[in-house]
């Protein structure tokens, strides 16, 4: 009888502990200048410690990864100083490294500001990095 009673808890607890899916991703942190950093935070439906990976889309178009698999002790986890790109977060199992669930998020990278001088546009770059003493008309 107690094997059965084990059996049952094994596979009603290893059932839930591969039940983990990843609630949103969102941009926490933009990136404001072009080329910047940005952060993202994952939302889980997890009560506990979550494996997870990140890939991004290069030119290529093919996964590429950027985060090797990470252990947070919390449900939900924020992966912080990123560029922007288009990225997959994977949520993995603990035991296997198998892919459980993911979620595409784009981050955001702002153009870089182009000024044409061919229609009339004259500029003057600023002083100094932050300096605000730089001009377009």
């Amino acid at each position: 009888m107690k094997r059965i009673l084990f059996f049952c808890l094994l596979f009603v607890f290893a059932n839930i502990s591969n039940a983990q899916t990843i609630d949103s991703v969102i941009t926490t942190n933009p990136i404001l200048c072009n080329s910047g950093i940005g952060d993202i935070t994952v939302y889980t439906n997890s009560t506990g410690n979550v494996l997870y990976d990140l890939l991004y889309l290069n030119t290529s178009g093919n996964w590429q990864t950027m985060l090797s698999p990470t252990l947070s002790f919390t449900d939900d986890f924020t992966i912080s100083n990123i560029p922007g790109l288009f990225y997959r977060v994977r949520i993995l199992d603990l035991t296997t490294s198998l892919e459980i669930d993911s979620y595409d998020h784009l981050l955001i990278d702002p153009p870089l500001l182009f000024l044409d001088p061919s229609n009339g546009i004259s500029s003057s770059l600023v002083s100094c990095f932050n300096g605000n003493d730089g001009t377009s008309t």
